[in-house]
């Protein structure tokens, strides 16, 4: 279910739909893989300042300005690594690579993040597997 930490440069070992976690600092973002070395995630609308501090900032100090975007897994800052983490499907069927693609689509744009209840994660799970909350 869950890879070993590869490259970026690696996606043919991505499949589409995958759930591809990117370690960091004190976090993990999280992003679905759509095939041909695009992703979709959701991440800083400007696109001057992606660093992790940036990121961490916002997290904890007021709602930051995110969007959904898609785009190449490469233009992910600070994405020395990276993995397929599938670990959910053992608790919920995720939707055919078609309707994932075909979701993604209509969801680009502004993004009402939360760090608990909205967060990178949510989003790429809701975009996997259709739902919003998970059941263990």
């Amino acid at each position: 279910m869950a890879s070993t930490y590869v490259s970026p440069r690696e996606v043919e070992k991505f499949l589409e739909g995958d759930l591809i976690e990117f370690p960091r600092l004190f976090y993990k973002h999280w992003a679905v893989y759509l095939g041909d070395d695009i992703i979709i995630h959701v991440t800083p609308c400007d696109d001057e300042d992606r660093s992790d501090s940036r990121i961490f900032r916002s997290k904890f100090c007021g709602k930051p300005k995110v969007c959904v975007k898609i785009e190449p897994i490469s233009n992910v800052e600070n994405s020395s690594q990276a993995r397929r983490n599938n670990e959910i499907d053992q608790f919920h069927k995720p939707l055919d690579p078609s309707e994932i693609k075909e979701k993604a689509g209509t969801m680009v744009g502004p993004f009402d993040y939360n760090l608990f209840t909205n967060n990178c994660k949510h989003f790429a799970v809701y975009v996997r597997y259709g739902v919003k909350r998970l059941k263990k």
